[in-house]
């Protein structure tokens, strides 16, 4: 899918480069995927990446284009990093992004509304700029651990109260 979005940018003449991190069994078969489209000097894979604020530091849209993720965590991490975000609408992503208030969900497999969101965010910097200030918002208020810590002790402070409570009655 993002091989695909590469060649759909390329033809609209949008000036752009893919940052793509990681390594596994499909990274021979999307570089020649690249290189059939005509993209392989826009899209540049860096293999494992250690350092992915650095890596996020380096680019202006997180993308996220699989079908199915068990929990996005990738996603948290590129919205704490005040990054805008395009995903598809799939699995755990609506838990996460806030469609058009931390980035854009859309349908799975569209990969023409896709590049259109990307493309989007690219040309409007202050709605991206927004979409990642919203973004890093939603995780610190969603998924900081001390945030967190304080919800569950209030929990449980309000679960030992009932329960003092109803021992008195």
């Amino acid at each position: 899918n993002l091989i695909e979005m590469a060649k759909l940018l390329k033809q609209k003449g949008i000036e752009f480069k893919i940052l793509i991190a990681g390594e596994g069994p499909l990274e021979k078969s999307l570089r020649q995927l690249a290189t059939d489209y005509g993209v392989e000097n826009l899209v540049i894979f860096l293999g494992f990446v250690n350092n992915v604020k650095t890596f996020m530091d380096n680019i202006d849209v997180f993308v996220l284009p699989s079908i199915w993720e068990g929990f996005g965590y990738v996603l948290v991490e590129a919205m704490a990093c005040g990054k805008p975000v395009v995903a598809f609408n799939t699995s755990s992503n609506p838990e996460i992004v806030v469609n058009q208030e931390t980035g854009f969900l859309v349908n799975p497999m569209d990969i023409n509304a896709f590049t259109e969101k990307v493309e989007f965010l690219g040309c409007d910097p202050d709605l991206s700029k927004s979409f990642g200030l919203a973004g890093r918002k939603r995780v610190e208020d969603l998924f900081e651990l001390e945030n967190n810590q304080k919800k569950v002790e209030s929990l449980l402070r309000r679960l030992v109260n009932a329960e003092l409570k109803s021992d008195r009655l």
